[in-house]
């Protein structure tokens, strides 16, 4: 008599529970793919590094090539990120350093495709400056997909830099 009203008050709660633990058991083999988290560090000196170092050699076309995901280069053509990077070079002088501040990883758990998050404070002639980039993986090596500053209503808004 016990076994069947234990039964009857747990069963309804072993399916649903049930249920989620093989979606999140199938995300976590198929969506994540077995990969190594991302590490800020690594990407900064690397792919932000060659970004930025392009950029401020004025070498646009190569950093557009190079460094941009598919998406940012479906987005911007090569004319315009050049024309924007010589208006922002005009506006506040060539990127004299960075400083990562803050990292944040995020990806979907039925895709395989990751973004990192990368808060920076960037030295120009004029001053320092916090501003963000989004790196993705959904071209294969990380790429740049975005450069942003944040508005007053703390969200991020595209801009180049």
């Amino acid at each position: 008599m016990i076994g069947s009203a234990v039964r009857e008050h747990l069963l309804p709660l072993l399916i649903p529970a049930a249920s989620v633990a093989a979606i999140t058991l199938c995300a976590g083999i198929f969506g994540c793919s077995g990969r190594p988290p991302a590490k800020a560090g690594e990407l900064d000196a690397t792919v932000v590094e060659t970004y930025c170092r392009l950029v401020a050699e004025g070498k646009y076309q190569e950093a557009y090539d190079q460094c941009l995901s598919a998406d940012y280069r479906g987005d911007v053509t090569a004319e315009r990120f050049a024309a924007e990077q010589e208006k922002r070079r005009a506006e506040a002088g060539v990127l004299q350093g960075r400083e990562l501040i803050h990292s944040q990883t995020s990806h979907n758990l039925f895709s395989p495709v990751r973004e990192v998050y990368l808060k920076y404070e960037l030295s120009y002639p004029r001053g320092a400056e916090v501003q963000y980039m989004i790196l993705t993986d959904a071209d294969g090596p990380f790429k740049v997909k975005g450069t942003y500053h944040e508005t007053a209503g703390e969200t991020l808004d595209f801009m180049f830099w």
